[in-house]
């Protein structure tokens, strides 16, 4: 679904060109005339991004994202504010006190736009990070965030002898928390295992070479997950936006200030550090009591308080979410034919495909026999929707393949007001329509559908139990 952003400008004329300018990408906006204002509605929660007007006038903007960094309630929204004419110390000064980026006004559409989509992916891995750490403290498996010690690895990419970045980084090979290393880009492109957390990547080194390359590393798997900082020249705003939406991180505009290179930087490392812990949370999260040992997903013990924490946030934010259960089709027939080994490889697969079909921020769980749920946060009925019958075509064999597999599912859709046992009686409904509607195939619960669970006599820890139906 659209983000959610708060622009905060004590002129309403600016607030208003600002408005239609992000209602044409549909972002959802509010609006806010003062300080005062903004840590009231931040407070309610739901912000993704807040743009805010360097002279507010009530509060000085330092101090304000100060706050609003040190506020639990407004940790997640990203912060970009808007100066009237450039004032390089006022610019380090903001980025200092917790904004994301600043940029001077008149700032061009292009660019807005795809600095507005950089910090909302920022802004989903950072919320995504929360919501697992959330889920794991209720099942009592969180530990302990590493403290930031080991040095941070950043590859400078250029070609042999090349100098004219060295004034950028020399202050910082000084530092015990930086390894700062030259890299030649193909040197990069072939390492199968890098140890690199952030590359610099500039348009002066590097020419028209830079967005190809910048393309590549977030294409890679060794280095998709890297923090990227892009120096653009100052002539080049569509390059600039080029880069944001091509998976550069942050980015930096020609002439470049050290003090805000190092900011930028130090940064990117700790979002970097961040997305390291997302990463290591769900490594740590499929553990024997909590995972299906046939493929690898979670079980219902690890996705039931996890949708239960979605349903919550849904009810604090006002946002929708998804609930998909997905039952293979005629499996029993699959287990009769083919022996029950082959059942096991054909779960597997289902399984896989499933996956692989998925954002990072969706959860899928195995939950017994050939039935699999699917919980998709930030996703309203039409997304869902399209999702499900990418789903079912996922898992659809090709003609070629020995044993014929399809997949039904039943969606239903949460809000503020759903709890876990209805959500989960609603796709099920759903998914028995689809199955009764000729299978291979996913229908959105309404409100005409029997509600079709069949109670199980055996509850366990107060989970709710399925019955496998082998259709």
């Amino acid at each position: 679904m659209a983000g959610r952003v708060l622009i905060a400008d004590a002129t309403p004329t600016n607030r208003i060109v600002l408005r239609v300018r992000l209602l044409a990408a549909c972002y959802d906006i509010s609006q806010a005339a003062s300080a005062a204002d903004v840590m009231a509605r931040v407070a309610k929660g739901g912000i993704d991004v807040i743009i805010l007007a360097s002279d507010l006038p009530d509060r000085p903007v330092t101090a304000l994202c100060a706050a609003l960094r040190r506020s639990g309630s407004a940790g997640e929204p990203r912060i970009l504010v808007l100066q009237n004419r450039a004032d390089p110390a006022a610019r380090l000064a903001l980025l200092g006190s917790g904004a994301d980026d600043v940029m001077v006004k008149p700032v061009d559409d292009a660019v807005l736009l795809a600095r507005m989509r950089n910090l909302m992916r920022a802004r989903d891995s950072e919320r995504e990070l929360r919501l697992r750490d959330g889920t794991d403290r209720a099942l009592g498996l969180a530990e302990a965030a590493a403290p930031f010690e080991r040095p941070a690895e950043i590859a400078v990419l250029a070609n042999a002898g090349e100098t004219r970045l060295e004034a950028l980084c020399a202050p910082l090979r000084a530092r015990p928390l930086y390894r700062l290393s030259n890299r030649d880009p193909r040197d990069v492109l072939r390492d199968e295992n890098p140890s690199s957390e952030v590359y610099v990547v500039s348009e002066t080194v590097l020419g028209g070479q830079a967005l190809s390359l910048l393309a590549e590393l977030r294409a890679r798997p060794a280095s998709r997950h890297a923090g990227i900082l892009y120096i653009a020249r100052a002539d080049q705003s569509q390059g600039a936006a080029a880069a944001l939406d091509l998976g550069a991180s942050d980015i930096l505009m020609e002439p470049v200030d050290p003090r805000e290179f190092a900011l930028r930087l130090d940064k990117q490392i700790a979002s970097e550090r961040i997305r390291q812990r997302l990463r290591a949370s769900v490594r740590a999260g499929l553990k024997a009591a909590l995972t299906d040992p046939l493929t690898g997903l979670y079980n219902r013990r690890y996705a039931l308080p996890h949708i239960e924490r979605m349903a919550e946030r849904a009810a604090r934010e006002d946002r929708p979410f998804a609930v998909m259960i997905a039952d293979l089709d005629r499996f029993k027939r699959i287990n009769d034919r083919h022996g029950h080994q082959e059942g096991d490889r054909v779960l597997a697969r289902a399984a896989e495909r499933l996956s692989g079909s998925l954002r990072s921020a969706d959860l899928i769980a195995r939950l017994g026999g050939e039935e699999f749920l699917i919980a998709m946060p930030d996703t309203d009925a039409q997304r869902a929707m399209q999702a499900a019958r990418r789903l079912c075509a996922a898992v659809r064999t090709s003609p070629d393949e020995t044993v014929p597999v399809t997949i039904s599912l039943g969606v239903a859709m949460g809000d503020g007001s759903s709890t876990v046992e209805g959500i989960l009686e609603q796709s099920d409904a759903a998914l028995y329509a689809a199955k009764k509607g000729g299978r291979n195939r996913a229908m959105l619960y309404d409100d005409r559908m029997v509600l079709s669970r069949i109670a199980s006599p055996v509850r366990q820890a107060q989970l709710p139990l399925f019955a496998a139906g082998g259709t």
